[in-house]
């Protein structure tokens, strides 16, 4: 006769409420991600708030755009009928604003005293360029542009806020009544963690990336241990290896990034959408992957934190993982229909931090876009280990300048690479340190260049303060990067022409300047008057460097944006028009088949052919 198995003793009371809390708490910071707040009001319109969650004062949020366009009435006007509807339907409501959405719950619904548990702000699907242009024009009662900081801000903002599908619009719902009976029950409180923990693993993990796992892995704070550190032999936990799909530890780091010149002529809203589309499946594929985590590389790629097969040697081990890079890459490719690039950190210790093979894939990645390579693993043209890394730095940086003072292209390419992979070995992943770099050494070319040359102050400074502003601007070191290389073009065409370089750095001004207010009303007496020049003069030098008159410039300036917005927005024709600077659509249609062949409908209708 068998025995009865022993019952399990009931615990504590307390140490309940205790594990009710840590799971409610952790599946909120880890995985739900959103801002939630008890909201308290009578039978007035004033509400008081009682956060839940810690603020964020860094996270920006769709109700910051409304108070910056004075919209706060509407928002507070959309509180107060949403509650109103919750207090008659006392169910929970899923209500837009502006295209976003927030959660509301029940509390209180009783008596003058009322309350409801608030949560926000959320997405349904992916930010698109059409939503958010849509969204963006009656916000601020602007044109959608990409070269409007604030747009792109708002953009960037959009594509960090959750989004949140039928299926885990439904998983969340259920988990805040789950946190509602924890805070208003007066029963006693069942153990509601285990529901929780079955919300955890059968929908969030696998839908939502764990938020701090692989920046706690990658070892990006020193004194914050490794997730495995907590446990016996530096093992993965059970929940890990649930949650993550792997059995082992990563030791290696692969950085992915797209390549999108020449795709969407360079739009940066578009590039950033583009990109978060490609992290958020890049995410999922990466479970289909051996032993591979995947994780954001800021708003510009993905990490995967990977390991090879123990049991094979150094050179195949090297040969599966390059495998790796080419299935994820290939994915990408299949996916979205764009290139990519990838670089190999090499592999760390089992048991350690993985932030130098981090740092040095990222380091890869930068390099392989600088030598139009797909893939590249560290080490393949590093020097590292070659004298110090100051030294070296130093003196790449003496060298290029030599070769930008000799006036030889050539030398001054490869030394230009040089510096740039030396800059990049001595900074890791730290924008900040490039970016000072950088800074450092174009201010000492620039005093050089302008002791031997005919640049007068105001030159000088406003030359300085336009290539240090693209610097400070820059928020990816691929964008630094860049900015570095045309600067250094830039003085190098001074420096081959000492005689001209006041005329020559003065269009290049202007140039810059009508790149940036080409659909602002632009005259050429006061666009000339602004560079310097007389009207003759600045026409003369104009034509000379551009090879076209202002106006023919300006005109193709402003169609070359208008065939952007054609082919990456769902503006109309007319909306195409005035945001690019033209006064009537007669102008915009004369002007755009003129250049083009044909008119901006036949062009559009041709891209989407296409």
């Amino acid at each position: 006769m068998p025995h009865p198995s022993p019952q399990k003793p009931k615990e504590p009371e307390w140490l309940t409420r205790v594990k009710n809390y840590y799971w409610i708490h952790d599946v909120l910071h880890i995985y739900v991600g959103l801002f939630t707040w008890v909201l308290q009001w009578k039978d007035g319109n004033r509400l008081d708030w009682l956060e839940l969650t810690p603020e964020d004062s860094s996270k920006i949020r769709p109700v910051h755009f409304e108070k910056l366009f004075k919209r706060e009435a509407e928002r507070d006007a959309y509180y107060f009928k949403s509650l109103q509807k919750l207090v008659k339907n006392r169910d929970v409501l899923v209500e837009p604003h502006r295209g976003f959405y927030d959660l509301f719950l029940p509390l209180q619904m009783e008596g003058r005293e009322k309350a409801a548990l608030y949560a926000g702000s959320f997405l349904k699907e992916p930010a698109s360029w059409e939503t958010l242009s849509a969204q963006w024009k009656s916000l601020s009662g602007r044109e959608p542009a990409g070269t409007d900081s604030e747009f792109i801000r708002y953009a960037r903002m959009a594509v960090q806020l959750p989004v949140l599908d039928a299926e885990l619009l439904k998983a969340v719902v259920e988990f805040y009544r789950l946190y509602i009976f924890h805070l208003i029950d007066r029963k006693g409180k069942p153990p509601l963690h285990e529901k929780v923990d079955q919300l955890r693993r059968k929908v969030f993990s696998a839908r939502l990336p764990n938020s701090s796992w692989v920046g706690e892995a990658l070892g990006m704070e020193k004194l914050i241990p490794t997730p495995w550190a907590w446990y016996a032999n530096q093992e993965l936990a059970p929940w890990m290896k649930e949650e993550l799909g792997i059995s082992r530890i990563p030791t290696q780091v692969i950085a992915v990034m797209p390549l999108n010149a020449g795709r969407d002529g360079g739009d940066p809203v578009r590039t950033l959408l583009q990109n978060d589309s490609i992290q958020r499946e890049c995410f999922l594929f990466a479970k289909t992957l051996t032993q591979t985590v995947a994780g954001k590389l800021q708003d510009y790629g993905t990490l995967f934190l990977t390991s090879p097969d123990p049991s094979k040697n150094e050179v195949q081990a090297i040969l599966q993982i390059r495998e790796r890079a080419e299935k994820i890459q290939g994915f990408i490719r299949k996916r979205f229909g764009v290139k990519s690039a990838a670089g190999i950190g090499r592999p760390v210790p089992a048991g350690q931090a993985l932030y130098e093979s981090y740092r040095e894939a990222v380091l890869a990645l930068h390099l392989c876009v600088q030598a139009e390579k797909p893939i590249l693993l560290y080490g393949e043209t590093s020097q590292a280990g070659k004298g110090s890394g100051y030294g070296r730095l130093h003196k790449a940086g003496g060298d290029l300048l030599g070769a930008v003072e000799k006036i030889s292209t050539e030398s001054a390419k490869l030394a230009g690479d040089r510096y740039v992979r030396e800059v990049l070995e001595f900074a890791g992943r730290d924008t900040g340190v490039v970016r000072s770099q950088f800074l450092a050494l174009l201010y000492q070319f620039l005093d050089r260049v302008g002791a031997g040359s005919a640049l007068n102050q105001t030159d000088t400074e406003n030359f300085s303060a336009g290539f240090t502003q693209k610097l400070m601007d820059a928020d990816s070191i691929y964008r630094l990067i860049e900015v570095f290389k045309e600067t250094i073009q830039t003085m190098s065409g001074l420096s081959a022409k000492p005689l001209e370089g006041a005329k020559s750095l003065r269009m290049k001004t202007v140039l810059n300047y009508l790149d940036d207010h080409f659909n602002q009303t632009l005259r050429l007496p006061k666009v000339a008057r602004q560079a310097g020049f007389s009207v003759p003069v600045f026409c003369r030098v104009f034509k000379k460097t551009t090879g076209l008159s202002f106006v023919s410039y300006l005109n193709r300036l402003r169609v070359e944006k208008a065939k952007n917005l054609l082919r990456t927005s769902g503006l109309t024709a007319l909306q195409v028009g005035q945001s690019c600077g033209f006064q009537t659509p007669h102008h915009f249609i004369r002007n755009f088949k003129h250049l083009s062949g044909m008119t901006p409908g036949e062009f559009r209708g041709k891209m989407s052919g296409d």
